[in-house]
């Protein structure tokens, strides 16, 4: 039995299990210390599974997702691709149109814009060195008091709050 070959080796590894033996001993009979063959079989994308006492391929670690590249001899607008998801017990296709990779493109744009914290006029105030006045305004007392629940608990100065708040509304 070669033993560096590994893909040989978990099947003999397997069988013999399936006749009783145990992990230790199949390693000792192979010529490896004790769970120098486990290490080498879970490196390559094993685990042991104690139901069935056996090594199967561990489906966290090892999922091959394969893209076929379209055909470029067909001009036709309506390109599709395969995206193959090769599973231990099962295999699904999907099959992506041109409309599907739009849409996506949209959602991705949409994502960027929902996110991006850029505005195109961005007002920016030296807060250190400007004077502070004192005005007067008259607001709903339920969104005072939400305003001023907010900033405490945020450890917000209000006078701050105010003016980012003033600043973003004018900056739309």
């Amino acid at each position: 039995m070669n033993t560096q070959n590994m893909t040989e080796l978990i099947p003999y590894v397997n069988s013999e299990l399936k006749k009783g033996l145990s992990i230790v001993k199949v390693e000792k009979n192979l010529g490896f210390g004790k769970d120098t063959l486990r290490r080498k079989i879970i490196r390559e994308g094993y685990t042991y599974d104690k139901k069935i006492h056996r090594f199967i391929i561990d489906n966290n670690n090892s999922q091959n997702i394969t893209k076929d590249k379209p055909n470029n001899s067909n001009p036709s607008n309506n390109l599709t691709h395969h995206i193959t998801h090769e599973d231990l017990n099962s295999k699904s296709e999907r099959v992506l149109t041109n409309e599907d990779f739009q849409i996506l493109f949209k959602m991705i744009d949409l994502y960027k814009d929902k996110t991006s914290n850029s505005n195109d006029k961005e007002i920016l105030i030296d807060r250190r060195n400007e004077d502070i006045t004192t005005r007067s305004f008259r607001s709903y007392k339920k969104v005072f008091d939400l305003f001023s629940a907010y900033c405490t608990d945020n450890k917000l100065n209000q006078k701050d709050a105010i003016a980012d708040a003033l600043i973003s509304f004018m900056s739309r």
